[in-house]
């Protein structure tokens, strides 16, 4: 949907945001739809990234890098070199180790007042 907004320029179109939470990621052959409040976190694995979700766990042969570009999500926390995390799913922050459900995150100490900044708490 396009609409025009006055302005000094009356030319320019103001475009407006959808936001789609999905995220489509193919992994074994398979598409993957993925919602980001369903995903726990991220974590680096060679050439390949693991994703782990509330339900299932993915490996997709994508860098942690182009990962870390898709999962471009307000709720996403770079927590270390090799780990991405949904803050809605912390449960304890510990030191330098962050559990979300089950799983023990490190947090890397060049990340660790950045995370903290970011949750409103530093």
């Amino acid at each position: 949907t396009r609409f025009r907004q006055r302005s000094n320029d009356p030319t320019k179109e103001i475009q407006p945001t959808l936001y789609n939470p999905a995220i489509f990621i193919k992994s074994d052959g398979k598409i993957f739809k993925l919602v980001p409040d369903e995903i726990l976190y991220a974590e680096a694995s060679g050439n390949y990234s693991k994703i782990v979700a509330l339900n299932f766990s993915i490996m997709p042969a994508m860098s942690f890098t182009s990962l870390s570009t898709m999962l471009n999500h307000p709720e996403f926390i770079r927590v270390h070199r090799s780990f991405i995390i949904n803050k809605t799913h912390i449960k304890l922050i510990d030191g330098n180790r962050v559990f979300i459900r089950s799983h023990e995150i490190p947090i890397g100490n060049s990340y660790k007042d950045e995370f903290i900044r970011q949750l409103g708490i530093g």
